[in-house]
């Protein structure tokens, strides 16, 4: 029988092993697709974002697709539940950013999940946000031009 001190020193272990084992296990899928574009050259580049602080700065996740068809169809595997923001932008000139005017508005189609609408500048991450739960998702997300 173990002592009263050393039971206290497995239990710790015992968790990480079930959290380690169960991680994976309410992870989601997510599919996105885009289907409004207007050409089909250069890539496609979406991002994900996980707080407002690294909104459209630091994606937890990030994919592009070079396209040769005007839709694309994004997959994220094991995406753990909670609030995300999805960013996304057509780089017609595969150059891997957007490309703005000297005002910086965009020269190139982008848009955002649920598919808010553009006024002045982008939309906020509270905007943008999609709760992921233990359940595979899929999104259609659409982009603008000015």
């Amino acid at each position: 029988m173990l002592r009263k001190s050393h039971k206290f020193l497995i239990w710790p272990k015992v968790a990480s092993i079930i959290l380690f084992i169960s991680d994976g296990a309410y992870a989601a899928d997510l599919t996105i697709r885009i289907d409004n574009m207007d050409s089909n050259v250069g890539q496609v580049v979406v991002a994900i974002f996980d707080s407002d602080e690294g909104f459209l700065k630091q994606p937890i996740r990030e994919d592009f697709i070079t396209t040769d068809k005007n839709e694309v169809v994004f997959a994220f595997k094991d995406i753990i539940p909670g609030d995300y923001a999805i960013s996304a932008f057509h780089d017609r000139n595969a150059n891997g950013k957007l490309d703005t005017n000297f005002l910086g508005i965009p020269n190139e189609p982008f848009g955002f999940s649920n598919n808010p609408k553009i006024l002045f500048g982008p939309p906020s991450f509270t905007q943008s946000k999609i709760n992921i739960l233990d359940q595979d998702i899929s999104l259609n997300m659409r982009l603008h031009s000015f």
